[in-house]
């Protein structure tokens, strides 16, 4: 049997809860949204500054490609890391973001979505929105 045949053969009744149920359910996501939505500060050390990028943001990274034509990467913060220390090209005390790039603007599309695994520093980046 398919899966919507099974579906539509699934009593109708088994989707229904209590007002209690529902309460608490509802109770739940209240207190988990209020917990993802405290301010960035209370969730970064005292020692560190704040980031300028949070993960789930949305950014883009201008560059020149190889041929001079100006290209522009949309994509998504999926990890941020605070290097104490130089780390390659990039210097201490900083804040660096990876990316989930999703398109670029010069149209080439079997290149993405892909995810390079590069730090980026914030000065490479802009807030972007998704389109």
């Amino acid at each position: 049997m398919s899966f919507l045949g099974r579906l539509s053969s699934v009593n109708s009744q088994s989707f229904v809860c209590s007002q209690s149920e529902l309460l608490g359910k509802l109770f739940v996501m209240a207190v988990a949204t209020a917990a993802a939505s405290r301010s960035r500060k209370a969730l970064i050390p005292g020692v560190y500054p704040l980031p300028k990028f949070n993960i789930g943001d949305w950014v883009a990274e201008d560059w020149i490609d190889e041929f001079d034509n100006e290209v522009t990467d949309f994509g998504q913060v999926t990890g941020i890391c605070y290097l104490p220390e130089e780390y390659f090209d990039c210097p201490a005390n900083t804040w660096v973001y990876f990316i989930h790039w999703i398109r670029a603007s010069s149209g080439l599309d079997s290149c993405y979505p892909c995810f390079d695994g590069q730090p980026k520093q914030a000065d490479h980046l802009r807030l972007a929105q998704h389109r």
